[in-house]
């Protein structure tokens, strides 16, 4: 009996050790055919933003044809619903953007109404930057504050001009003073199909040992009224 125990003790010991051995192979087997991970894949570069577009240059009209010109460019704009006013509406657009230049402040800054166009006077230093003029840091606030006011009442139209001439002007000059205007308040928000230069002699006062210049400056805005075709 003790024989026949421990042949079946043996026999029990030997198909313990095959179980084993048969999940050891088993355990190597799938290591073997597992697919091998696949390499993180590296995170791409952050995409290059890309570089804003240069604002549009505003228009420079000639003053022999800046009446017509200026003509051209209002009746593009009453075209379009979103540039223009209704007829109705014209009076009190005007009213209320007279009333919010007024609160502009600065002493460089005089405001007149005729009928339904304001005219803005300045007269403010500017300084030599890169062989152009550009307005001068009290003018750049003045300017701020009207391209604000103008930026949210924008069915206007709106001229920049030299003041009226004097013996001692230099025409060349005040006329890119102008142009330094028109283009600032272009990149301060308004847009450049709603702004010209009209050319020409203009007051001027300068230095030419600093390239600094005192330039009279007119502005005047006009309301766009809608055409009886206009359409969106």
């Amino acid at each position: 009996m003790a024989k026949v125990d421990n042949r079946f003790r043996a026999r029990q010991r030997r198909w313990r050790i095959g179980l084993h051995a048969a999940a050891l192979l088993s355990t190597a087997l799938v290591a073997c055919t597992s697919p091998a991970p696949k390499p993180s894949a590296t995170t791409p570069a952050a995409a290059a933003k890309p570089a804003p577009k240069a604002a549009a240059d505003v228009p420079v009209l000639a003053p022999a044809t800046a009446d017509k010109d200026q003509a051209r460019i209002v009746a593009t704009l009453s075209r379009s619903n979103r540039d223009s006013l209704r007829k109705d509406e014209v009076g009190y657009y005007m009213d209320v953007l007279q009333g919010r230049l007024k609160q502009v402040n600065g002493n460089e800054l005089t405001i007149v109404r005729h009928a339904d166009r304001i005219a803005i006077g300045l007269n403010g230093r500017f300084e030599q930057s890169k062989a152009r003029l550009q307005p001068g840091e009290e003018l750049r606030g003045v300017l701020n504050a009207i391209a604000k006011v103008l930026v949210e009442y924008d069915k206007t139209f709106v001229s920049v001009r030299p003041a009226a001439p004097t013996i001692d002007s230099d025409p060349g000059v005040a006329r890119q003073g102008a142009i330094a205007v028109a283009r600032y308040l272009e990149r301060a928000g308004l847009m450049a199909r709603h702004v010209a230069v009209v050319s020409g002699g203009g007051k001027y006062r300068g230095s030419a040992a600093t390239g600094d210049a005192q330039i009279g400056i007119e502005l005047e805005i006009v309301p766009v009224e809608r055409a009886e075709t206009g359409k969106r």
